[in-house]
């Protein structure tokens, strides 16, 4: 009944809906109970009679004293009996032996002894992949839904039982009615079921705005009446087929899917051996650009660099900020007062050995200046600046020692090297002339060298070995000549003449060659040029001297000005002393040096770079470096410090202490430098590793993404047109079911004498197939499926879950 007015001046209204009349079953109870009375109830009749039926009130309270029925009285309130219908349909005795309720698994995992659904666990968890590890395509998702949802309705269409449980405004009415459409699309029934109105309302007017609301039969207690249900079915019977949509667009949909998730998965994805995602290092980075300002980092090369993980970059960027923070206290190591010095201990004895080994190094250093300077003057070279050219000043002594009397000779004459042939040919020829002179002084006159005899010659070769050569004119002329020259008695035998006047020949043609050189070579050696007799031993010991100085000047090997020296005719003693001094210093300038560059235990390469070794810098650099050292020895300390926190890292990151020595700005951005080049290198990594990164660009994914968009949309609307699709399929076919004809044309006529809940009863499975999805409150579901179809879902659990 309903009691309304039109407006507050009118009087109320009572007026019937059209549902069925039904009698007071909390009444009949309670009369049953406590009185032991039977209230009869409205029987169900085409024509309900209510005189009949107080009737029959009226004779059941006959016995009973004061009580009586009042035809004409009327009580207005609202009766509900879902409570009580529940109760009774909860009664184990009202169910069948071989049913029994308390035997149903839901009901026995949810009140039986061992509480508890033993589902296995759904097969993917949180950490799922959905778009790849699942079959979240193939669902009739209508509404859009996160991963959480999703996670339910594929735990859903695995069979489990679950509980969705969340704080308002999360999406569990959204999620079931992605549940309900999905149950639609499978062909399956749903008893939905809620204990507040509300419930019921949100999820129905929601698959009403989807277009699902043909396949859902909302049957509330106090509101379904029979006219009604026979309207809804009537008019879900007519609807038409669902014409597919969208087909194409969705067909799109994995591909734009793929392209985003290729892209996402590459900007989230950890980069080698990091932890780190590509997002995260861009994000570093920008960050370290706005921290660094101005300042360009170098890239450091570590070679162990693609072996790295976050904690190894973490260790190195650790280590740089160590040695930035002894560079701000030391400054640049390579400004040290003792940089390149190695020692990692420094104590005072080893403070006090120092200083006298700078003390003794200065003095030599002293010493050999000194005794350079001399031995240069003696030898008309410059003073030495350094080691080097006191070294050099020895191959000139040495050479000025080993000099032989120079007297008249032309010293700087360029001729003993232009002539040089010339001259030992000249040197031979005399020296082989003298040779024949001194052969044969003891057998020829002097006379006989002067000589032309080679008439004689030809006389002793044709006729001397014969025997009738004293018959010979030529021959006895030739004796005769010969015996003139010869000291004394000239032999018979032509064979020893002949040597003899061979050498004769010989000899003038050597003082030939001789006279001839003489033009030039008394020049070259002056007095000491006697012609044919000059020494020549001598001559040919000045020739070689001055020959190879000129050669050994030319190559560099000797000083030019040692020429000059030799031109004033120096006794070669005077050489011995200036020479031996240089020679004790350089000894001693090497052994004391040597001792600082132990004491220091220094690297002289790292120290002095291009300058080479101390040793062999100049003397006025070694004087200022060893008075340096002297003046601020407890200055090592800041270099053993410095040599202590470098060793420590180098064992494992020798860059880094390469570059925290010799970049400037090392002391406030060295673990900056670090963390770039791990960032950078990541980075380049991840370009590697994922070609969708080296692909992106920005307008084209904006594209993208905006057409993924309109496709997933056009595929919700697509999965409600599939889901409405699949429940016109079962449909039953009118023309070849008499029931459903008994439903379109005679139902309402042979049913209408039933209530509600009776004819829902005995023509549920009819109506299941019309309306798949029943959507009722707990009281309504005890007052009209009191056994829920074997093929119905049930929610319900007590193990929770997300």
């Amino acid at each position: 009944m309903l009691l309304e007015r039109g407006t507050a001046a009118e009087r109320f209204k009572l007026r019937h809906t059209g549902a069925e009349v039904e009698g007071n079953l909390s009444l009949q109870a309670k009369l049953r109970a406590s009185f032991g009375l039977m209230l009869p109830l409205p029987e169900a009749e085409e024509e309900f009679r209510v005189a009949d039926y107080f009737a029959a009130v009226a004779e059941a309270v006959a016995g009973l004293p004061r009580w009586q029925v009042q035809p004409d009285a009327i009580a207005l309130g609202f009766f509900s009996f879902g409570k009580f219908l529940l109760y009774r349909d909860l009664d184990p005795a009202a169910w069948p032996t071989a049913a029994a309720l308390l035997e149903h698994p839901a009901i026995a995992a949810l009140l039986g002894p061992d509480t508890g659904f033993q589902d296995a666990l759904p097969t993917l968890t949180d950490e799922a992949f959905l778009d790849n590890e699942s079959t979240a395509h193939e669902l009739h998702q209508v509404l859009d839904a996160d991963s959480s949802q999703l996670l339910a309705l594929l735990a859903v269409q695995e069979g489990r039982n679950l509980v969705i449980q969340g704080p308002p405004g999360t999406g569990k009415s959204q999620t079931i009615a992605n549940l309900l459409a999905e149950a639609i699309g499978a062909g399956k029934k749903v008893l939905f079921v809620a204990e507040k109105m509300a419930a019921l309302e949100v999820v129905q007017r929601r698959l009403e705005n989807l277009g699902l609301g043909a396949a859902c039969l909302e049957l509330h207690s106090h509101k379904a009446n029979k006219k009604a249900l026979h309207d809804e079915l009537r008019q879900t019977l007519s609807l038409g087929r669902p014409a597919p949509a969208l087909a194409d667009q969705v067909a799109q949909l994995p591909r734009y899917r793929a392209a985003l998730n290729d892209y996402a998965l590459a900007v989230n994805a950890p980069i080698g051996r990091s932890r780190r995602t590509f997002q995260q290092v861009v994000g570093e980075l920008l960050r370290l650009n706005e921290e660094r300002g101005p300042v360009e980092l170098p890239r450091l090369a570590f070679t162990t660099l693609a072996s790295w993980t976050d904690a190894d970059a973490a260790h190195a960027e650790d280590q740089a900020r160590r040695l930035q923070a002894t560079l701000q206290k030391i400054g640049r190591p390579k400004s040290l007062l003792f940089w390149g010095s190695e020692r990692l201990v420094l104590l005072p004895a080893d403070q006090q050995a120092l200083t006298h080994s700078l003390q003794a190094a200065q003095a030599a250093v002293a010493h050999l200046q000194t005794a350079a300077h001399a031995l240069a003057d003696h030898l008309c070279l410059p003073a030495p600046p350094d080691r080097a050219a006191a070294e050099a000043l020895l191959p000139a002594a040495r050479h000025a020692q080993l000099a032989p009397p120079l007297a008249g000779v032309a010293v700087a004459d360029s001729a003993w090297t232009q002539r040089a042939s010339q001259l030992q040919e000249m040197l031979r020829a005399g020296a082989s002339h003298s040779a024949l002179h001194q052969q044969h002084v003891a057998t020829l006159l002097p006379e006989a060298w002067n000589q032309e005899l080679l008439a004689e010659r030809a006389a002793l070769l044709s006729a001397g070995d014969k025997w009738w050569k004293f018959l010979s004119n030529d021959y006895r002329r030739a004796k005769k000549r010969l015996q003139s020259f010869w000291r004394g008695p000239l032999p018979d035998d032509a064979a020893a003449l002949l040597p003899v006047v061979d050498a004769i020949h010989e000899a003038r043609r050597l003082a030939q060659l001789v006279q001839e050189a003489g033009v030039w070579a008394a020049g070259l050696f002056g007095p000491a040029w006697q012609g044919l007799r000059s020494d020549w031993p001598q001559l040919r010991k000045v020739a070689d001297y001055l020959g190879l100085t000129h050669q050994r000047v030319s190559q560099n090997q000797l000083p030019a000005a040692l020429l000059s020296y030799l031109v004033q005719e120096p006794n070669p003693a005077d050489i011995t002393g200036p020479l031996a001094a240089v020679e004790a210093s350089l000894a001693q300038h090497r052994a004391t040096l040597q001792g600082v560059i132990t004491a220091l235990q220094l690297n002289e390469v790292r120290r002095f770079s291009s300058e080479g070794r101390l040793e062999f810098q100049p003397f006025a650099i070694q004087h200022a470096q060893l008075t340096g050292w002297m003046a601020d020895v407890p200055a090592l300390r800041l270099a053993v410090e410095w040599n202590n926190v470098a060793a420590a890292t180098a064992e494992q990151l020798p860059e880094l202490v390469v570059m925290a020595e010799t970049w400037e700005l090392a002391a406030d951005h060295l673990a900056a430098a670090v963390r770039q080049t791990w960032l950078e290198f990541l980075q380049k990594q991840a370009y590697t590793q994922h070609p969708a990164l080296r692909q992106f660009e920005r307008a084209s994914h904006e594209q993208t993404a905006a057409r993924f968009r309109e496709a997933d949309e056009d595929s919700l609307y697509h999965n409600r047109v599939r889901a409405m699709q699949q429940h016109f399929s079962q449909l039953p076919n009118a023309q070849a079911s008499g029931q459903m004809l008994l439903l379109r044309n005679e139902f309402a006529k042979k049913t209408r004498h039933l209530p509600l809940r009776q004819l829902m009863q005995q023509a549920g499975r009819a109506i299941q197939a019309i309306k798949p999805v029943f959507m009722m409150s707990p009281l309504s579901v005890a007052s009209y499926l009191p056994r829920a179809p074997s093929n119905s879902t049930w929610w319900c659990s007590t193990k929770p879950r997300r």
